[in-house]
């Protein structure tokens, strides 16, 4: 068995569906995160990855501050700092998944109700800024 290098992760190597190894996953993401405007998509390809683990994926945060303390700890700049970068832009991972299953949902309740162009990504901006009423934010309260 080999574990396989970072850059063994490029994106034409796609993952068998529920098969990805924290290992995998972080080396995926760390892959988007240090190759943004490359061929990485930064956090949102990062965000993707994360999506696909499912709840495997907080096992990737650990393993990231492991590697980080690790290669920190024998010198290695390089990886240490690209695993410093996956525990870094962690939340922001989190918050991108966490925004997308939203969407999806109201997405998928639009489809049931019959509605069409109430909810699009881009409009979904306010849900993470915060949890204001709706008169509120309306400038109504």
């Amino acid at each position: 068995m080999k574990l396989l290098s970072l850059d063994e992760y490029g994106p034409e190597r796609r993952p068998r569906l529920g098969e990805m190894t924290a290992w995998e996953g972080a080396c995926r993401m760390a892959y988007h995160l240090s190759r943004e405007g490359e061929d990485g998509r930064g956090v949102e390809g990062a965000a993707d990855v994360c999506r696909a683990m499912g709840s495997n994926a907080e096992a990737v945060e650990r393993l990231a501050r492991l590697l980080y303390n690790h290669y920190d700890w024998k010198g290695d700049s390089p990886n240490s700092v690209m695993f410093n970068n996956l525990v870094t832009e962690w939340p922001n991972i989190q918050a991108l998944v966490a925004l997308r299953r939203c969407v999806g949902i109201l997405e998928a309740r639009q489809r049931e109700d019959g509605a069409s162009g109430l909810v699009r990504v881009g409009d979904a901006g306010p849900l993470v800024g915060g949890l204001e009423s709706a008169p509120e934010a309306a400038g109504q309260g």
